[in-house]
């Protein structure tokens, strides 16, 4: 793994952390798998990441709003911490469990084929992407 990029992924939970609008909570989740991808030092990985940058913003952005980003800050802090202590396997199992939830959080409200709404108990900054 690249070391540099590893450092960059605490101030990337620590901006998680700090509740930020849905959207930067997006582009958050979106720089820390793109970070991790990075760190790896495969050199397709990161680049076939940016080409979906607005699919993990915008999924990153439905976590937010629904209000999931506690769950998905632990499952990253899980995910760090089995890379750093060199723990592939690990890292791999808490990825795909993050997936997974991901999948579950967001049909918990959005079904194939439906445009996605703001929940009900939403904030104001929810509707308008802040």
């Amino acid at each position: 793994t690249d070391s540099a990029y590893l450092l960059e992924i605490p101030q990337i939970i620590a901006s998680l952390k700090e509740s930020p609008s849905h959207q930067t909570a997006g582009e958050l989740i979106f720089r820390f798998f793109h970070t991790v991808a990075l760190a790896s030092s495969n050199i397709i990985l990161p680049l076939l990441m940016r080409t979906f940058m607005p699919v993990y913003v915008s999924m990153g952005t439905v976590i937010a709003q629904l209000g999931y980003l506690d769950d998905q800050i632990k499952e990253f802090e899980s995910i760090y911490q089995a890379i750093i202590h060199g723990q592939s396997q690990a890292a791999r199992d808490y990825d795909i469990q993050s997936i997974e939830n991901c999948r579950k959080w967001i049909g918990s409200h959005y079904k194939p084929g439906e445009r996605f709404h703001a929940p009900v108990s939403a904030s104001a900054d929810t509707l308008s992407g802040k």
